[in-house]
């Protein structure tokens, strides 16, 4: 029986995240009204990533596991993760083109020009990008959540993919780029002038064992000045912080971190917005040495 089998016979209603299963907590003394726990779809564990109760449902429910259906998903992950290496990955059938009006201010239009798509089935809730690599193979998928309240904002598809800075080319402006964590802060700030935007998907993928070999394509472009540009909240200063040094110990780029006000984040600047922070980033990259 597969875990989601087993949710089925005990009658527990769950979505589809990817690699998991979304419920509400299992924790008798979790009051879960959003669901905050999730279960991984072939081994049954779960976690639930409110209150960390955490178990396995063959466990819980006292059900025998299916070993032979695990051992078959892993073979099939491992040959996906062939077909990747060679191939690259396919838009998932069933997907539509992203075909509302806008998203976050930005028109389906320009969303559409990068590939934004929505599938229920694969990836509900989101609005996901093919990330491609310098070849035009696609070698992951970056999915935004529609809503506010699913976590995490930003998923990337595979969870394993090693994907690069994005876009490899970019137009300096004054020898710098605007670096930000998530794509959709990337397709804001482009959209309204930003040629020299660089996104990073995610504050955790750049580390001291990538850092140099990510940046060295914009060193190669001129690039001199790295203007740091995450979340106005705790958790975007501290991550912008933690590169700053990364950068700093491993590299010779010059940083700057730019600091929005709380609750701020790129992909929701407006147009004035950005044109007085692009006014306040380039008075300081004329003052960097």
């Amino acid at each position: 029986m597969s875990p989601e089998e087993l949710l089925i016979e005990q009658n527990i209603h769950y979505i589809f995240q990817g690699r998991d299963l979304v419920v509400c907590c299992l924790s008798p003394e979790h009051d879960d009204v959003h669901p905050s726990m999730r279960i991984d779809k072939v081994t049954g564990v779960f976690n639930c990533l409110s209150c960390g109760y955490k178990g396995s449902l063959y466990t819980k429910y006292q059900v025998a596991r299916d070993i032979q259906l695990e051992m078959l998903s892993k073979v099939k992950e491992k040959l996906q993760s062939i077909v990747i290496s060679t191939n690259g990955l396919s838009i998932p059938p069933g997907s539509i083109p992203y075909n509302r009006a806008e998203f976050r201010g930005v028109p389906k239009e320009t969303l559409q020009g990068y590939g934004a798509f929505t599938n229920d089935q694969v990836y509900p809730d989101r609005i996901v990008f093919p990330i491609k690599d310098a070849v035009g193979r696609i070698i992951a998928f970056n999915g935004r959540a529609l809503y506010s309240e699913l976590p995490p904002k930003y998923k990337v598809f595979p969870a394993e993919a090693k994907i690069p800075l994005f876009p490899s080319i970019i137009t300096p402006r004054e020898n710098s780029i605007i670096l930000v964590e998530g794509l959709f802060d990337y397709i804001n700030l482009k959209y309204h002038g930003g040629n020299n935007v660089v996104c990073a998907f995610g504050t955790q993928k750049l580390s001291e064992n990538n850092i140099k070999n990510k940046l060295a394509p914009y060193r190669l472009q001129g690039v001199q000045k790295i203007h740091i540009m995450f979340d106005g909240d705790k958790a975007g200063r501290s991550a912008a912080k933690r590169l700053q040094y990364l950068i700093e110990e491993h590299t010779d780029f010059v940083i700057n971190i730019v600091y929005l006000n709380e609750g701020d984040d790129p992909g929701c600047l407006s147009a004035d917005q950005i044109t007085q922070l692009n006014e306040q980033i380039y008075k300081v990259t004329n003052g960097l040495k």
